[in-house]
């Protein structure tokens, strides 16, 4: 014989109260329940009476909401393109990351961008496409530093680029593979072979 039914007519859980038997789902009795924001729903008394479920889902929903910044940029742990460009910007510049990123290893983040307010009021929403990059590879992170560009104009830019003479011209990396049309083994190849030393691509560049 099956254990007696407890009668939940009635009774109040979390924001649910209790109004009548409705039938049952997985051998669980289901009872009608009206939420105090006015919807009915169908729970099982088991998840009742634990706390497993306190409303029809506006309280999750609330929840959720709560979790959303005031800028409006991650909302339930998923952020927006800008929030992680700040995100990832400060995970580089970490000491504790520096042998992960050795070339952020002297780089660090202006004061006024360890608020993601003002780094957003600073840049705006990050262009679809484009990504954060330093003017001045040797500064860190900062207003005036800082610019949105594409990937190729960044790789362009990146501290530990290579330059290589090509036909009597000076180029990056990408650059040079962009006017050869080699792939990148072809190009490493090259650069092997081709790469400037500091005082030659001075003297090429007076």
């Amino acid at each position: 014989m099956g254990k007696p039914l407890i009668d939940l007519s009635r009774k109040i859980f979390g924001r649910l109260t209790v109004v009548k038997k409705n039938g049952r789902s997985g051998g669980k009795t289901v009872w009608e329940c009206l939420c105090s924001c006015g919807n009915v729903c169908n729970v099982r008394g088991v998840h009742l009476r634990s706390g497993r479920q306190v409303s029809c889902g506006c309280f999750k929903s609330e929840q959720a909401s709560r979790q959303k910044t005031r800028h409006g940029h991650t909302v339930g742990g998923v952020v927006s393109p800008t929030y992680s460009v700040w995100q990832n910007m400060h995970y580089r510049c970490r000491p504790e990351n520096a042998e992960k990123y050795p070339h952020y290893a002297e780089i660090n983040v202006c004061e006024r961008w360890s608020s993601f307010d003002s780094f957003l009021e600073d840049m705006g929403e990050r262009p679809e496409g484009l990504t954060i990059d330093r003017i001045d590879g040797s500064k860190g992170y900062s207003p005036e530093n800082c610019r949105w560009v594409d990937m190729a104009t960044q790789n362009r830019n990146r501290k530990d680029n290579v330059w290589v003479n090509v036909d009597g011209e000076v180029m990056c990396r990408e650059d040079a593979k962009n006017k050869l049309g080699y792939n990148n083994k072809r190009m490493n190849k090259y650069i092997a072979h081709n790469i400037l030393t500091n005082a030659q691509l001075v003297e090429l560049t007076q």
